[in-house]
């Protein structure tokens, strides 16, 4: 919804400075009444254009990006579900590493409170 307040803003932006451009002309042209009117057709001409042109333009725009929603809401639940998988299968393939060192860690532990005891006797004698 704010995109397409900021669009509608922008093209009226841009029809007022037209407008304001417009005026500024009329007030300090040195032509003729008749020059100035053929000028001010043909810029008016222009400025249609441009007008359909920013339309058509925005319109390629919002289509494009309501297009990359809808893909993004189909294809999201299935890459949650692949991410998903792959966690599970990282937790599976980690599980008798874990198992390893966790055995490894308590061996270790014995030894030092194996080294501690000897260390305390020997400092007793």
């Amino acid at each position: 919804m704010t995109y397409i307040m900021k669009q509608s803003n922008f093209l009226l932006g841009v029809l007022a400075g037209s407008v304001a451009a417009s005026v500024t002309v009329l007030l300090t042209t040195s032509q003729s009444g008749e020059q100035l009117r053929e000028n001010m057709k043909a810029k008016s001409c222009n400025l249609q254009s441009m007008i359909e042109d920013i339309k058509v333009k925005a319109n390629e725009l919002v289509q494009s990006i309501q297009h990359l929603a809808a893909e993004a809401k189909s294809n999201l639940p299935e890459t949650i579900e692949d991410i998903k998988q792959s966690v599970m299968a990282w937790q599976q393939s980690t599980e008798p590493h874990k198992n390893n060192l966790t055995l490894e860690i308590d061996s270790i532990q014995k030894s030092i409170e194996q080294l501690e005891q000897q260390i305390a006797k020997q400092q007793n004698h």
